[in-house]
């Protein structure tokens, strides 16, 4: 079971709207939560034990690989959310004639099998009444750039997924981030994007983040 950190300062906040960020340490997520944690009280899941206490109420540290099980029934007991946002990555640079079975298990795993069993769990909940959930993708979904064939080929099922669940699961409204490379874009064009995310009414939406010029 995942260890979990809880901060009583933000744990006050109940009247909050709750969001669970799933990899909430990664480079995306150091950048979004600062400005998230204003508007929702944050549940993060993540791999590496980093101090995100200043802005989730609780924090349950697990690897998804081996431990999702656990970690998504801890924190889908904690609340019922009216965001949960997919944000962890995993990619193996190489050609796609040189990836290892093992390799693309993993990229499979965390790009369309793990969010589809957190979706199943979300869907499961009775309540809040109006669902919405944050798949981030990235624009190599969009083109097999070398040399990331793999998680190329794995983010593009992850985005038809999502497209396909928001006819299948009207109960929930579906938006896909692709980002250009992070390093590349400016706080203030991240934020925005997670802002349409979490603000537009067509489920399915694909919202694309370019690099700053």
């Amino acid at each position: 079971m995942g260890q979990v950190y809880s901060n009583n300062r933000v744990l006050e906040r109940t009247a909050m709207k709750k969001l669970l960020f799933v990899g909430a340490s990664g480079m995306v997520a150091g950048r979004v939560l600062p400005r998230l944690c204003e508007e929702y009280e944050i549940v993060g899941i993540s791999r590496k034990n980093k101090n995100l206490a200043q802005y989730c109420s609780t924090h349950l540290l697990g690897n998804l690989l081996t431990s999702h099980g656990e970690l998504f029934a801890e924190a889908f007991s904690l609340h019922s959310y009216d965001v949960v946002v997919w944000n962890p990555v995993a990619f193996f640079p190489s050609r796609l004639i040189e990836a290892r079975r093992e390799t693309l298990h993993t990229e499979f795993d965390i790009a369309v099998a793990l969010p589809l069993l957190c979706i199943q769990q979300y869907l499961a909940q009775a309540a809040p009444e109006s669902k919405r959930f944050v798949g981030v993708s990235s624009q190599s979904a969009f083109g097999d750039r070398a040399p990331r064939a793999s998680y190329s080929i794995v983010k593009r099922a992850q985005m038809d997924m999502l497209r396909t669940l928001s006819d299948e699961c009207p109960e929930i409204l579906f938006s896909i981030l692709a980002p250009a490379s992070v390093s590349n874009i400016s706080d203030e064009a991240l934020s925005g994007g997670f802002r349409d995310a979490l603000s537009t009414e067509g489920s399915g939406a694909v919202i694309r983040i370019n690099e700053d010029l």
